[in-house]
């Protein structure tokens, strides 16, 4: 590197390099040019974008039951005849009698909760109270 604006009387001995409050002025080395971060090698799979909301005109003088229904159903008839993923894919057979009884029922199946949020949602609950809860032989299991 050449310098630049220096008197040879500041100099320092052969060999050796100046400090930096001898050197003032420094000469830029701009040859090589390096990007500030590389871009990612590839993309990760996307999920399709979600449902638009409704305009709220639409949804005027509904109630949050009659609103959940109709975005229930709509969800089960565009999801309707998928081939089960899962093995115990309908999870109302996990449900007791007493809570069948209350009224208690899974509104989809674990594939159509695949299919629509990207996960099975107690799955997910699971996974993440396990993360939590410290038991990583556990979750490395679910990632593996």
């Amino acid at each position: 590197m050449a310098q630049v604006g220096r008197d040879k009387s500041s100099s320092s001995p052969a060999g050796t390099r100046p400090s930096v409050a001898q050197s003032r002025h420094m000469e830029v080395d701009d040859s090589v040019v390096v990007p500030a971060s590389q871009p990612a090698e590839e993309a990760a799979p996307t999920r399709p974008p979600p449902m638009v909301r409704r305009p709220e005109e639409e949804d005027e003088g509904l109630s949050f039951r009659q609103r959940y229904e109709r975005d229930l159903q709509e969800a089960k008839d565009r999801l309707k005849g998928a081939d089960p993923e899962f093995d115990g894919d309908d999870t109302n057979a996990t449900l007791t009698e007493a809570e069948r009884k209350r009224g208690w029922h899974y509104p989809l199946t674990k594939t159509q909760q695949k299919k629509e949020y990207g996960c099975v949602v107690n799955e997910q609950q699971r996974f993440l109270w396990r993360l939590q809860d410290g038991h990583l032989d556990i979750v490395e299991d679910y990632l593996g």
